[in-house]
């Protein structure tokens, strides 16, 4: 795997973060062992079940997929053609492209901005600054990668119970689906208030690459209102995974529970659309902005 974190922004495979100092941050993707990038992800795209968000999100994490132990990468940067070799290898923690908890903007505690890496702490983690948090102007809650089995940190957001999303275990008893015995309901989230409550301003990013455990938790908020969705709309694909090995290298996965929005209508395919739609450019990646943080930094203030 290429020791990077790419993602597709403008159509191009963009470089985020990198623990290698060559792959550098606003890079953009061009080959990758002599295979265009650009027709590579295309291919993943038609390959990939789901939604076009979700897709565009597969399309370019599966690029950075090698079994060799190093690549020949072909990159532009600044409007040059760069060609360099990158080692490649198993990796045991990515990098991030921003740090994990911080305050974004304010001198005292009740003006403060508080940025919070859903992906990067747990909740004990937010539990250590939730004193900050509860007097804060605004917190900023990003989901757009994969989050640390947080969700409960939603507690500090409500005065009554919050349940998760509706999730439908089928009992499969006859070959081929046929004759369903119901579905197994139980298992859902149930979380209760917790103090201090964090009362001003929440905001929550979301993305192409919001799915599953972070969908769960977006749905909550959704569905009661905890706070403000910036960004794009998530995956659409929530649900345990079966994954069933092929012959070879080959995977395929699936989700085996049909997950539902608390009404009961649908989410696969359909994800969870925010309040207000923000993109990110290659400028700004390579100013070191990222516009969805700045467009919650506006609401909030």
């Amino acid at each position: 795997m290429l020791p990077c974190v790419v993602g597709n922004i403008e159509g191009k495979p963009i470089i985020l973060a990198s623990k290698d100092s060559v792959l550098q941050r606003g890079d953009i993707l061009l080959s990758i062992d002599s295979i265009d990038t650009g027709r590579r992800m295309q291919e993943e795209i038609a390959l990939v079940s789901g939604t076009v968000q979700w897709k565009q999100h597969k399309a370019a994490e599966n690029l950075l997929l090698f079994k060799n132990t190093e690549a020949a990468i072909t990159l532009e940067r600044n409007g040059q053609v760069i060609s360099t070799t990158v080692r490649c290898g198993r990796v045991r923690s990515f990098p991030f492209e921003h740090p994990r908890m911080q305050q974004l903007s304010g001198s005292s505690p009740a003006d403060a901005v508080w940025y919070v890496d859903m992906a990067q702490v747990s909740v004990a983690d937010i539990e250590e600054k939730i004193a900050d948090l509860s007097l804060a102007k605004g917190v900023i809650f990003d989901l757009r990668g994969y989050p640390n089995d947080n969700g409960k940190i939603l507690e500090y957001l409500t005065d009554a119970p919050l349940q998760s999303m509706r999730w439908n275990i089928p009992h499969i008893v006859y070959p081929d689906q046929e004759r369903v015995q119901g579905s197994d309901t139980n298992g859902r989230w149930q979380l209760v208030p917790k103090k201090p409550r964090i009362k001003g301003k929440v905001v929550f990013l979301a993305g192409n690459g919001t799915y599953s455990q972070g969908e769960s938790i977006l749905n909550i908020v959704e569905e009661y209102r905890l706070g403000e969705i910036i960004g794009g709309a998530s995956a659409g694909a929530n649900g345990n995974i079966i994954m069933f090995p092929l012959v070879g290298s080959g995977v395929i996965t699936w989700t085996g529970m049909k997950v539902t929005k608390h009404d009961g209508s649908q989410h696969h395919l359909v994800g969870i659309k925010p309040n207000l739609p923000a993109v990110r450019t290659l400028k700004g990646v390579r100013e070191g902005r990222d516009e969805v943080v700045e467009a919650a930094l506006n609401l909030i203030k």
